[in-house]
């Protein structure tokens, strides 16, 4: 009974939360996993542990951080919050896409990211693809040991595509292109110099993707310890 009147007092949401929902809403220390499918109130849940820790126990909105995959459900998070939370701020908080607040993570910091201007670029992933295919025939096609990757019988614009998800999939993954130029498998090395040359059409044109955010707001933590300190101390 508590904890259902102390989910009353936290939001006004339609729908009754169950015994592990409440529990879920209701734990503020240490980490916790949460897994469910779809429509079993997931968001639900997010946003009533978001306004129990802030409403009841003083935390400030600007010290939590919450990451969704897709903006229609940050939005959806957003707007949910801003009716439980009086005077909520958009400005002071991280609700986001996990892309979106690694990008707001870069422009905050954008004096300690090496070879990037703080008018740069960013690319969906259409102007990516149209990135590699303006570069394909006068810069990629004449890498060493090219021809050897598997397009097939595809187009430029086909082949691009295919390029831009390999780029992608090294970024997220980590992958050093300089090991990959160590590999006895002329593919590999094939898409290791493609990785490499990439990467320096990048920076010669102050652009980034969306793989590439990732990756950089991660090395501008892990190079800077008074950044991450700062986050990790929100």
């Amino acid at each position: 009974i508590n904890a259902y009147l102390n989910y009353r007092r936290i939001a006004m949401e339609k729908t009754v939360p169950n015994k592990d929902q409440l529990e879920a809403i209701n734990t503020i220390d240490g980490a916790l996993l949460i897994s469910a499918g779809p429509g079993t109130g997931k968001t639900a849940t997010l946003v009533n542990r978001y306004a129990n820790m802030v409403n009841n126990h003083g935390i400030k909105p600007e010290s939590i951080m919450m990451a969704t995959f897709t903006e229609k459900a940050a939005k959806e998070i957003v707007t949910r919050i801003s009716s439980v939370i009086p005077d909520f701020d958009l400005n002071d908080v991280y609700i986001g896409t996990f892309h979106s607040i690694c990008l707001r993570i870069v422009r905050d910091n954008i004096a300690f990211v090496p070879n990037l201007k703080k008018n740069f670029t960013l690319m969906d992933g259409f102007d990516q693809k149209y990135f590699i295919y303006q570069k394909f025939s006068s810069d990629f096609s004449n890498l060493t040991y090219f021809s050897t990757l598997p397009f097939g019988k595809r187009g430029i614009w086909d082949k691009s595509s295919m390029l831009a998800d390999w780029m992608n999939g090294l970024a997220e993954e980590q992958i050093n292109a300089s090991e990959l130029l160590k590999d006895p498998d002329p593919k590999v090395v094939a898409l290791g110099s493609a990785k490499q040359l990439y990467d320096k059409l990048l920076e010669s044109q102050n652009r980034l993707d969306f793989a590439t955010i990732q990756v950089t707001a991660y090395r501008l933590l892990e190079d800077n310890e008074e950044i991450l300190d700062k986050y990790q101390d929100l």
